[in-house]
């Protein structure tokens, strides 16, 4: 019986991880996206989802664990259009940082998890760390820009969201769309509350257009996190300090 309700929720969070990512894509294409920077890649989950889902642009996956390096580059042989970059995080200044590794890996960060996260999912609780380098986002833009190209970022950072838009200063008039994790609780010891980073965005010239559940406490039901989809809106964009 165990068994049986596993298997039914296993198939229930493909079926929802399915259609989120059935409508993420449906936007990139209703926004004319011709690439995608796919930030935070891990061992390039989205990625596959977004070819498995017929996305046919160009996809340039940037993660930081040499782990799961090795892993994504394995995946990526195979598709014209998907390349990665040498292993690099992203964040508001050219520095080194401390990479703190999950058991989970995909909880890997820059912050410290939360005692409330590692209560809810023991995976996301840090077992080892590296030293890794960190660039800012404009940095790497400057290398892909091309006319007429309409890019889209996916920013999945575990808590350092804030901090890699803010390194995005010079580069996000020429992005369209972002697709972020936000925490409606402090996940990752510092990092920034949802709201901040939505304020940000308005101030960067996008509006919240999707919203897909992510990461819940299932002892209460209460929700931690959830992937926010943004467009770009039309008007005078005013940049705001945080």
């Amino acid at each position: 019986m165990h068994k049986a309700i596993y298997k039914l929720n296993k198939f229930k969070g493909y079926e929802i991880r399915r259609m989120a990512i059935s409508r993420i894509v449906s936007c990139l294409k209703a926004q004319d996206i011709d690439f995608i920077f796919d930030v935070g890649a891990n061992t390039g989950q989205f990625a596959c989802d977004l070819i498995s889902n017929k996305y046919e642009g160009s996809i340039l996956s940037i993660e930081p664990q040499s782990a799961a390096q090795a892993i994504l580059r394995k995946r990526s042989e195979k598709y014209p259009n998907w390349f990665v970059m040498d292993p690099v995080a992203l964040g508001a200044e050219n520095a080194t940082g401390e990479l703190n590794i999950s058991l989970n890996s995909v909880s890997s960060s820059l912050l410290p998890v939360s005692k409330q996260s590692i209560d809810v999912s023991p995976g996301t609780n840090f077992v080892g760390s590296e030293i890794v380098n960190i660039i800012k986002f404009d940095d790497v833009f400057e290398e892909y820009r091309k006319s007429g190209i309409k890019f889209a970022i996916k920013i999945d950072s575990q808590g350092y969201e804030m901090e890699i838009l803010k390194g995005c200063k010079n580069s996000i008039e020429h992005v369209d769309v972002l697709i972020l994790e936000l925490s409606l609780t402090e996940v990752y010891v510092g990092g920034a509350d949802y709201l901040k980073i939505i304020e940000l965005l308005d101030s960067y010239g996008f509006i919240l257009w999707d919203i897909h559940p992510g990461f819940k406490d299932r002892r209460t039901g209460q929700l931690l996190q959830f992937d926010g989809v943004f467009t770009r809106k039309t008007g005078n964009v005013q940049f705001k300090n945080f």
